[in-house]
């Protein structure tokens, strides 16, 4: 008996080039968050923009809830997040602390000690411009052992 991922391998490396569909069918699905997120205009993304309130934008949306291809968007949102870059423009469709707008990686990942200090960690870059503002954006004083310094 031979694993699936022998059995997915190409003949030249021993396998047989079965080809993997439940990696196929991440990868559309991937490519289904990619045109939500870039304002594809069509029926399909329409329909799903207006019916799970996407002004948003995808990934800050909470997963609970819809059929069964919504679900399916959520679990590979995870992947989908690794590939993506994000334009902030006004910044209310991209999150503050996880998703890639300055830099390489989320800001939760450069900054995690400032990160874990701040409540709530959901806001987008607007929402959290909005709070520095008024004030309310780190309330509390830092100590060099709260950064790692």
């Amino acid at each position: 008996m031979m694993k699936w991922q022998a059995l997915c391998a190409p003949k030249n490396v021993g396998g047989i080039g079965f080809v993997d569909g439940r990696a196929i069918n991440q990868t559309l699905l991937c490519k289904w968050i990619y045109n939500i997120e870039k304002g594809t205009n069509s029926i399909c993304y329409d329909l799903l923009r207006r019916k799970y309130n996407l002004d948003r934008g995808f990934f800050q949306i909470d997963p609970h809830g819809g059929h069964f291809f919504w679900k399916g968007l959520h679990k590979v949102k995870t992947w989908a997040r690794l590939g993506c870059g994000f334009v902030v423009k006004k910044g209310t469709r991209v999150s503050f602390w996880h998703d890639v707008w300055y830099g390489d990686t989320p800001l939760k990942t450069q900054f995690h000690k400032i990160y874990e200090l701040c409540h709530p960690t959901d806001l987008t870059v607007s929402e959290t411009m909005d709070m520095y503002h008024t004030g309310g954006l780190l309330c509390r004083s830092l100590r060099p052992t709260d950064i790692g310094g």
